[in-house]
């Protein structure tokens, strides 16, 4: 049986060892931009597996392509962390001298002086700030020594580009075909193409490129790369973790799909054909080359590429509470004109049929989150909202704050606590929805909440 049936068996150690001896070795996109995604040291310690394996290292053109047009994304999110963590030392500073405020302690308490407290706790956000300005000065410098090292690490190991778009336009017709039958990979990003969040496609070298048949592109470039060069191992390393890449019992990703093995093995002679993600790989190869890894840059690695994972999903969660808030306006106006404004601010505008009235709604999904936070986004779309009431350029302003999957009454700050933070402006307000996701049946329920003076279920 083994015989007829190979790819349904493990490899035996014999073939591991022979594997990981005589493979090229591939990298996904994903792998390359998470570099940049890791603390130096994790990163330092994944380059040392691509240098100590170079000689064996290989990129489709796809994955440099994707590389390329994601590499500045990646980076500017790096640089814009240093605001984040400045707006949350600002927010807990602000908060704490509030707080202590509050108490009145200077008229209240015989021997605790808050402004003790406060002026040492105040050296050390003075200290640490400047260390983040010197970080921050740094960090360009840092990124470009990496672009600098990725660059040098694949000079001369990256496949051929498409040769022409009647190919890529072939492709794309059988690609159509392949994801309605569910033939991996690749077809659980035909979603992509309705995604009007993000491009749809982009050119380069005068080709047009689809980026829901990135996968598949990528896919058959490995192919003809194997077909070509003879290869008969190969491993790839991708940090992808849909269903349509890996074969998955109990939840466990075990390997690649078994259509995947078969398709590389009929048309191109490969003999094995095996997958890892980036913390498994690392953890492998340390111990094949007795590579001098710490454990804390594979957990590192697990735990960013689970983050990755993790903000994809709330993306498509807002765009599904998105969706939902629309069709729920929708039902509750049915005579009103309204327009979804995905690229500008607000996010929905309702012009009211009688009056001619302009109201404009900002959404933002959260999941369980500190009531400070939540202080602080609605202090921010309310004065910006207020401003584009005063303005005249909308009649009504409100923010539509959505939770997911959780318990509206627990999250939602009581009507006290909301009436002593905020003011609200003429012209604003403020909903607060609860979006509970079926995920078998893909459907929802959602329930919204009006805040104006006070808190009334619609």
């Amino acid at each position: 049986m083994r015989s007829i049936f190979p790819n349904y068996y493990e490899l035996i150690d014999e073939h591991w060892e022979e594997l990981w001896n005589k493979c090229i070795f591939i990298l996904d996109t994903n792998v390359l931009l998470n570099l940049y995604r890791y603390n130096k040291a994790t990163s330092d310690d994944l380059l040392q597996v691509l240098t100590k394996i170079s000689d064996r290292l290989w990129i489709p053109h796809q994955v440099a392509l994707e590389y390329q047009e994601n590499r500045q994304n990646v980076t500017i999110g790096q640089i814009n962390k240093y605001t984040e963590v400045e707006n949350v030392l600002t927010d807990v500073r602000e908060t704490l001298q509030d707080k202590l405020a509050s108490l009145k302690l200077e008229e209240r308490h015989y021997s605790i002086d808050p402004n003790r407290l406060l002026t040492r706790i105040e050296s050390v956000f003075t200290d640490f700030s400047k260390e983040l300005k010197t970080l921050r000065q740094a960090q360009p410098s840092l990124l470009e020594a990496l672009v600098t090292e990725i660059d040098s690490l694949f000079e001369g190991k990256v496949g051929p580009p498409p040769a022409s778009q009647d190919q890529l336009d072939e492709l794309y017709k059988e690609a159509k075909n392949r994801f309605q039958q569910k033939r991996p990979p690749g077809y659980m990003d035909k979603e992509k193409e309705k995604d009007q969040s993000k491009k749809t496609a982009y050119f380069y070298n005068n080709l047009y490129f689809l980026r829901q048949y990135g996968d598949l592109i990528l896919w058959y470039q490995i192919i003809d790369y194997a077909k070509s060069q003879k290869i008969k191992h190969i491993i790839l390393v991708t940090d992808e973790h849909k269903e349509d890449w890996w074969r998955k019992i109990g939840g466990k990703q075990i390997g690649p799909r078994l259509e995947l093995i078969d398709e590389i093995s009929s048309k191109a002679g490969v003999e094995f054909f095996h997958m890892y993600n980036s913390a498994r790989f690392m953890s492998y190869a340390k111990k094949h080359f007795g590579l001098d890894i710490k454990q804390e840059s594979i957990d590192q690695v697990r735990e960013v590429t689970s983050r990755v994972v993790s903000v994809s999903s709330l993306q498509r969660t807002y765009k599904l509470a998105e969706e939902t808030f629309l069709s729920w306006l929708q039902s509750r106006y049915p005579e009103d004109q309204i327009i979804q404004n995905s690229f500008a601010f607000p996010d929905i505008i309702r012009i009211d049929h009688e009056s001619q009235a302009k109201i404009g709604y900002e959404i933002k999904m959260l999941r369980r989150m500190h009531h400070m936070n939540i202080r602080r986004l609605l202090r921010d779309l309310m004065y910006r909202g207020y401003f584009e009431v005063n303005e005249s350029r909308l009649d009504e302003f409100v923010i539509v704050i959505i939770f997911d999957k959780v318990n509206v009454s627990d999250e939602i700050p009581d009507t006290k606590s909301l009436s002593s933070d905020f003011e609200l402006p003429r012209g604003v307000s403020i909903i607060f929805g609860e979006l509970a996701l079926d995920g078998k049946s893909d459907t929802q329920q959602a329930k919204f909440y009006r805040y104006s003076q006070q808190l009334s279920l619609f």
